[in-house]
């Protein structure tokens, strides 16, 4: 994962361990951006049963954990992480208008954070509990750490440029150009396997699949700003769920060819990244 190289507050000696499930490489990266200048250690496994072999080899204080990726596991394996976590405190990250109320029935989930990710609501939720108190940012943090949420508007940005919001994002929370490099290489990477996963789904009839995919694909978009991915990536999920293969295949084609024209713009803007 990417080390931030910020140094706004100097890591305490004991760093804080933080272990979690997370799909996308890119969100992944960025809960680390945001958590590790501040004295955490960030682990995170892209399923639960990764994380469940991390969770007997250390002792976690705290569990991030994406709250689709766990309504997408079986059920063995949830029962299995809500004993391995029973006394760890738990902060749920969930898409907007998601519907995941099953993990109410965790008493370690104290703390639920929307997609896009705020560096100053998770740094903020993670801190008060820590302290036994109420969400309290540290010191220079609130107001400059965090993007600005993510503008439903994707004609206006895309009159700007198809990667407006990601820079505009990339320049107020301040990224070291190392680490924006990192982030971009993720998503040119990642990005056209879930394509490909769609794709298959489609193929296949497993539309459950598709949902899966296109529900990762908007949250690694929408941690990215690129608010014309998301509104096409909804919609793909939407199909999915409503079982019209049609409309869904018709959705990816629009979806490929937003994605090949961030990409262009993604790999002009940073040429060493692929």
């Amino acid at each position: 994962m990417p080390r931030a190289k910020r140094s706004r507050t100097a890591a305490p000696a004991q760093r804080v361990l933080v272990l979690g499930v997370e799909p996308d490489a890119v969100t992944r990266a960025l809960v680390a951006l945001y958590l590790e200048p501040y004295g955490y250690e960030v682990r995170l496994s892209e399923g639960v049963a990764d994380a469940l072999k991390l969770l007997p080899e250390a002792r976690a204080t705290l569990f991030v954990c994406s709250e689709w990726a766990l309504a997408q596991a079986s059920g063995a394996e949830r029962e299995r992480l809500r004993d391995a976590v029973a006394e760890v405190p738990v902060v749920a990250l969930l898409e907007p208008g998601a519907v995941t109320d099953w993990t109410r029935e965790w008493k370690g989930v104290f703390e639920r954070l929307s997609k896009p990710l705020r560096a100053d609501a998770l740094l903020s939720a993670l801190e008060g509990r820590r302290r036994g108190k109420g969400a309290v940012p540290r010191p220079g943090l609130a107001g400059r750490a965090g993007p600005k949420p993510v503008s439903g508007n994707a004609q206006g940005d895309a009159a700007e440029s198809v990667i407006g919001g990601f820079e505009r994002f990339i320049a107020e929370v301040e990224l070291d150009a190392e680490i924006v490099e990192q982030l971009v290489a993720s998503f040119l990477e990642r990005s056209p396997q879930y394509l490909e996963d769609i794709a298959t789904g489609l193929d296949t009839g497993d539309l459950m699949g598709v949902d899966r995919a296109a529900h990762t694909i908007k949250g690694m978009v929408g941690n990215m700003h690129l608010p014309g991915l998301v509104e096409l990536s909804d919609r793909l999920r939407l199909a999915a769920k409503a079982s019209d293969a049609p409309t869904a295949r018709l959705t990816l084609g629009g979806l490929r060819a937003a994605f090949e024209e961030v990409n262009s713009a993604l790999r002009a803007r940073w040429p060493g990244c692929g």
